[in-house]
């Protein structure tokens, strides 16, 4: 399985609506259309994309979904304090695709991460990482590269 972890873009800070309702930047969109510009140029194929439900999680989401055309599910579960567990059970719920493209935040991405293959990461706004694993188990994944937005 390839778990593809892009952390949301460059958003505003919070305001009165609170953490949840902030928006990207417009340097934040400009990332989001360059990964998607990218997982697509890769010749990415998502089974499913995942999607916290903070707004400006789905923002970056949706650039990936209509470049790749594949639809968003949006998943609590990665709205903040997701671990292994979670995303076992999130990934589990859509029975057993084989290419999931992740839409979250830190610090649960480098967390995740660091515990599925042991290695020490800091995925940065809009970064992405590729772990590729039999199973979601702690130990079990590879990861075969973390990128940031300068990058691709």
């Amino acid at each position: 399985m390839k778990l593809y972890f892009l952390r949301h873009a460059d958003a505003e800070p919070a305001g009165p609506d609170g953490d949840a309702a902030r928006r990207l930047t417009k340097a934040g969109k400009k990332d989001s259309a360059r990964a998607a510009k990218a997982l697509k140029k890769w010749g990415v194929k998502a089974d499913l994309l995942l999607s916290s439900p903070l707004k400006r999680a789905k923002q970056t989401a949706k650039f990936v979904a209509k470049k790749l055309n594949v639809g968003i599910t949006v998943d609590d579960r990665l709205g903040g304090g997701c671990d292994v567990a979670a995303l076992r059970e999130a990934v589990a719920a859509h029975g057993g695709p084989e290419a999931v493209i992740l839409v979250g935040h830190e610090p649960d991405f480098s967390s995740m991460v660091e515990e599925l293959t042991g290695g020490r990461v800091d995925v940065k706004k809009c970064g992405l990482a590729l772990v590729e694993c039999e199973a979601i188990e702690p130990g079990l994944g590879t990861l075969l590269w973390l990128l940031t937005p300068t990058q691709y």
